[in-house]
Parts: structure tokens; C-alpha cells; sequence
């Protein structure tokens, strides 16, 4: 054989030989790994970019190796809000042939979990050995209807898994930031993103619009709340410092709460688990502040900034991303003239967030314990303040109304005045007990140091005003119907020579104050009927938004279907006294 030749096929077995020797040291190091913790602690996250990866046609993707030292189902995926609901997760189940796929979900419970329509994982596998479970798969950055994964930049993960191989609740859960490798430099494994230790300044030029920016990262060893109920969706997370230094060593909570919108968000503590009387953190995306609130009221008016000696809030935040809001804060957890923080046993915290980015009415809003446990309003004494109300004024006094206007029709003298009385007697008896229900209610949930505020004519377009004037005219109108003028004294018929009784003469002419006090009745009964029917429908609407999640549509078609029967009858009788006379 020629030298040359020789030599050739030498240098190429040693090039095929670097080659390979190159190749398994750059995909040992290309995977960034992150030991992560809280209820996860003892699992692994391991991820790898495949820039132009030939097995996806070209397009970039991630690899992710997912392990957990015990035998049980897993789940592993990306939400920018770093928890369960909404997120987008790959799931290993052992016990269903260890099946790979991709799912979304929107809420919690099983039944809230579904396939993604699009299954194009790459390799996916799952394994147990050792005492360990481990879930591995390829998937596209980016997908159509998914969340982006974007290399060289932080993304938040999330992981669970199950206490056995048959997929169920979870029994540990975490969310991880985790900033990708683009694939051209790799390096050390990443380590997890530490929580701020110094205060971030309140700019004194804040922008008009917030920026877009990465959703905060909980902290190794925060607790972490998926809030259920109306504040479906967010979550809470929070972490005890004792002696923190950035709050001069005194006791603090850190807290994270994100919400699924792009609007003002708040959260704060709160005595009884209302609003009223609770002290909040409440960001403003608007303007980038993030400000400590007093709750004196349930309207915006009532919420007022605390006084900047009480602004002692560190590490405060307001960031929006991928349609998620995210406040952070530390707070003492004692002040002066604020709802005190436990440092041992449960509290109740308060949250809400708006429509937009300027604070406004809440949109959501709801109550929890640092347990877990969501904190339900007492809704018996209003759901008889609205019965007493709806009877009354939905169908007695309508009833009595058209006991004057059909009287003709009525068998038997004066009957018809009979029954209108008494309907209208009753009327104001249930609307005075409906306003004392609706105050002890009040009472109840109002914290002892604060005012109930029982008529404040700012809540619920009014509500409670309205309510007061009802009551009052309610009785004016009754007094007045009790005062009116007497009709002129029938004449009594003649007897005629053989004794038969002859036709009466016409009934004397009215006085002018009868005619003025019939016109002014039947206007102050009508004016009435019509401002007590839009109070109705404004306690429907608004007990269904404090109780049933806004669902008052049912509730509001039945009481429209009554009072649209009555009121065409009330319509009907009006014409026929005046054509009829």
C-alpha cells in the first residue's frame, strides 16, 4: 500500500475518533441543570437547546429531563405565572403504559386537565429505576396556541407529581425560573434565582405605561397558595424573614401574588376576610407604584394611600407579562394602625384585581387563609333582606295596584279597598323589615373599630340610598293614605208614595283637596313601584357578583318575566279607567 494512502486512512480514523470524543463531551455540558425545592426538593430539571434540531425538520427545540426520586406519575411544563392553572405541562403516567403527552390546564381538579390537539413531542420517555422516576422529551420553542419558549432568557416551569404511578392529585408541586442556554456557550449547571435582599426604589418618574418585563420568580422555600373560588387562576406565594435586615431587623413577609390579567392588582391583610377594614398592597401598572391602602369603604373612593411615614414597604414590584399582572413586596409584619401579620398560626389575606391598569372597581375579588382555605361570606341574612324585598315590591304592591284599577271588577262593596289596604299595609311591613335585615347584615361584617356606613349613597350605584328613600316614602306614602280626604257622602235614595225606593241623586262633586291628593297618591304609588323594581334589579346583580361569580342573568329574566306580566296589566287597567272613565 502507498505511504500516502496510509497515511490518509489514519488521519481520517483519527478524525472520526475526535470527532466522537468532541461530541460526547459537548452534549454532557450542553444541559443546564437545577436542583429544585419546596415540596420539590429532591427532583431535577434538566434542560438542553437544540438549535436548528435536524429531528424537528430544522426548527429550534428543548430537550428536558425531568427526575424524581420516588416512583410516581410526573408533570413538567412552562407557565409565566408559575402556577398549575393555565399552565402547559407534559405528563408521564406509568400505570397508563407509561404514556407521554402534552396537556393544558385550566383549573384545578381532573376534570379541568385536557390533551393538547397538537402531540408532536419528540422522544419522549419514561422511566423508573433505582427508586427513581424520570420523564425525558423533546418539544418545539414554539408552537401555534402554546407558550413561547424563548432560549437565552429566564422561563418559568412548572412541576408536579403524583404519590403513586396512577395519576391523581398531586402530592408535591413547585415553579422554577430557569434561564436557557441558546446552545453556543455552554456552561455550568444554572442555580436557582435568589430572592432580592435589597429594597427596589419607587422611581420618582414613573412611566406612563408599564413595561413589558419577566414575572418574578418565588423564592427557594416560599410557600406557594393556588387561590380557587373567584380568584380562580392566581396564586400566592409567601415567605416569613425573622430579623430581616432590609426592614431594619424586624419580622417581615415576603409575598408574590400573580393574577391572569393585565390590570391593577392588590392583596393584603385583612381582621375578618372583607374588604372593609383590610390593610392592602394594591399596584398600579399605570404609574409603576406599588403603595400601602387603607379600606375604609367598598367603593374607590374609600380606598385611600396610607401616609408616606407609613409607606415602609422594601423589595416592592409591578410587572406584566403574557398576560399575567405580578406584585411583590415585603412588608413588616407588625405596623402601627395596620392589620397585624402572625408569625405563628393562620392569617386571613384579601385579594382583587380590576379591568385595567388604573385603579378602578374590582373586577375579582375574594378572600383565603395563608392555609389555604378560601374565606366564604355569610350570605343568609341577604338572601332574606332580598326576599322581604322582591315580595313586597315585585308582587304585593303591584297586586294592590291593580286592585284599585280593576275595582269594577271585584265582587262585593268596596272589597277591592279592602284588599288594596291590606296589601299595602303589608308592603311596608316587609320593606321595614327588609332594611333591618340588610343593616344587622351590615353590622355582622363590619369590624367593630369601623362605621357599616348602612346608606352610603356611593356603593352599588347607589343601593343603599335608594333603599333609605324607599323606606322613607314608603311610609309618607302609607301616612298619606291613611290621612286622605273622605269622598262627598252618598245620597240615600227616596222612598216613593207606594214605598219602592226611587234612583238616588248624583254623588256630590269632589273637594279640590281630594282631586289634589288622588293625583299626588297615584304619582308617589307609581314613582314608587318604578325606583323600588330598579332597586330589585340592582340587589339581584349585585348579590349574585358578591356570591354566585356574577351570574345573575337566570335571577334577572325571572324577575323580569314577573314584573313584565304586572306591569302590562298595570298598563292595561291605567287605559281602560281613562277611556272608560
Amino acid at each position: 500500500m502507498h505511504p500516502f494512502t496510509n497515511l490518509l486512512k489514519r488521519g481520517w480514523l483519527l478524525l472520526i475518533v475526535a470527532a466522537f470524543c468532541l461530541n460526547v463531551k459537548l452534549a454532557s455540558a450542553a444541559f443546564t441543570s437545577v436542583s429544585l425545592a419546596g415540596s420539590l426538593t429532591g427532583a431535577t430539571l434538566e434542560t438542553q437547546i437544540n438549535l436548528a434540531d435536524p429531528n424537528a425538520s430544522g426548527q429550534d427545540t428543548i430537550t428536558v429531563r425531568y427526575t424524581v426520586p420516588q416512583t410516581s406519575w410526573l408533570a413538567v411544563g412552562v407557565n409565566p405565572a408559575g402556577t398549575m392553572p393555565n399552565g402547559e405541562v407534559v405528563i408521564g403516567k406509568p400505570d397508563d403504559n407509561n404514556s407521554v403527552r402534552k396537556y393544558k390546564i385550566t383549573a384545578r381538579g381532573a376534570g379541568a386537565i385536557s390533551e393538547q390537539p397538537n402531540q408532536t413531542l419528540i422522544n419522549p420517555s419514561l422511566q423508573q429505576t433505582g427508586g427513581n422516576t424520570v420523564l425525558t422529551f423533546t418539544k418545539l420553542l414554539v408552537e401555534d396556541g402554546e407558550f413561547t419558549i424563548t432560549a437565552a432568557a429566564s422561563n418559568t416551569f412548572i412541576a408536579a407529581f403524583g404519590s403513586s404511578n396512577t395519576f391523581s392529585y398531586h402530592q408535591g408541586f413547585g415553579s422554577q425560573a430557569v434561564t436557557l442556554d441558546d446552545g453556543s456557550n455552554p456552561g455550568p449547571d444554572a442555580s436557582p434565582t435568589p430572592p432580592p435582599t435589597t429594597a427596589a426604589p419607587v422611581p420618582t418618574n414613573p412611566p406612563t405605561t408599564a413595561a413589558p418585563f419577566e414575572a418574578p420568580t418565588n423564592p427557594p422555600g416560599a410557600d406557594v397558595l393556588e387561590l380557587t373560588g373567584d380568584l380562580q387562576g392566581s396564586s400566592l406565594s409567601y415567605q416569613f424573614t425573622f430579623g430581616d435586615p432590609n426592614t431594619g431587623d424586624k419580622d417581615s413577609i415576603t409575598v408574590t401574588y400573580t393574577a391572569p390579567v393585565t390590570a391593577w392588582v392588590g392583596v393584603g391583610a385583612s381582621e375578618s376576610g372583607f374588604m372593609l377594614g383590610s390593610t392592602a398592597i394594591i399596584g398600579l401598572p399605570s404609574t409603576g407604584e406599588v403603595k400601602k391602602y387603607s379600606l375604609n369603604a367598598k367603593t374607590t373612593p374609600g380606598v385611600s394611600v396610607m401616609p408616606d411615614d407609613q409607606q415602609t414597604l422594601v423589595n416592592v414590584g409591578i410587572t406584566q407579562a403574557n398576560g399575567f399582572t405580578t406584585l411583590t413586596y415585603t412588608k413588616i409584619l407588625v405596623e402601627d394602625g395596620e392589620v397585624p401579620i402572625n408569625r405563628v398560626g393562620d392569617n386571613i389575606f384579601v385579594a382583587a384585581h380590576g379591568s385595567s391598569n388604573t385603579l378602578g372597581y374590582h373586577s375579582v375579588r375574594g378572600s383565603f387563609s395563608l392555609s389555604g382555605k378560601v374565606i366564604e361570606r355569610d350570605n343568609s341574612l341577604w338572601v332574606v333582606h332580598g326576599w322581604l324585598a322582591a315580595i313586597a315590591w315585585g308582587v304585593m304592591c303591584p297586586l294592590a295596584i291593580l286592585a284599585g284599577l280593576f275595582r269594577k271588577y271585584i265582587p262585593g262593596e268596596g272589597i277591592w279597598f279592602q284588599i288594596h289596604r291590606v296589601l299595602q299595609t303589608l308592603v311596608i311591613v316587609l320593606t321595614i323589615a327588609s332594611v333591618s335585615v340588610a343593616i344587622a347584615a351590615l353590622n355582622k361584617e363590619t369590624p367593630a373599630s369601623l362605621s357599616a356606613d348602612h346608606f352610603n349613597s356611593d356603593f352599588s350605584d347607589g343601593h343603599r340610598l335608594i333603599g333609605l328613600l324607599v323606606l322613607i316614602f314608603g311610609i309618607v306614602q302609607a301616612a298619606n293614605g291613611i290621612m286622605r280626604p273622605h269622598l262627598p257622602p252618598k245620597p240615600e235614595p227616596n222612598d216613593d208614595e207606594q214605598g219602592n225606593k226611587s234612583t238616588p241623586p248624583p254623588a256630590g262633586e269632589k273637594s279640590g283637596t281630594r282631586k289634589f291628593w288622588e293625583v299626588l297618591h297615584r304619582l308617589l304609588g307609581v314613582g314608587l313601584l318604578a325606583l323600588t323594581w330598579y332597586q330589585i334589579k340592582l340587589g339581584i346583580f349585585w348579590y349574585h357578583e358578591i356570591f354566585n361569580n356574577g351570574e345573575s342573568e337566570s335571577t334577572l329574566n325571572a324577575f323580569y318575566g314577573v314584573i313584565g306580566v304586572l306591569g302590562v296589566l298595570i298598563v292595561i287597567g291605567v287605559a281602560m279607567r281613562v277611556l272608560m272613565g
